[in-house]
């Protein structure tokens, strides 16, 4: 069974990955700068939106970004 590999780019930031660790860093980027009511800059909202277009495109996430169950 082959793994699919997510992978996103934006500004410096790359990812390139098992779905499983995108969801990770969508997670850990959403703790940092969400959690406090902050916003994240702009570069760091358009990767964590690229990782969430990546997924959705394999099939992990449906049309609204809500995760894909088995």
């Amino acid at each position: 069974m082959t793994q699919t590999i997510i992978q996103a780019e934006n500004w410096g930031l790359s990812f390139k990955g098992s779905p499983q660790g995108a969801k990770y860093v969508i997670e850990l980027f959403s703790e940092a700068f969400y959690s406090d009511g902050k916003d994240a800059p702009n570069f760091i909202r358009d990767f964590i939106f690229n990782l969430e277009v990546a997924l959705q495109d394999a099939g992990h996430l449906d049309e609204h970004f809500n995760e894909v169950k088995p």
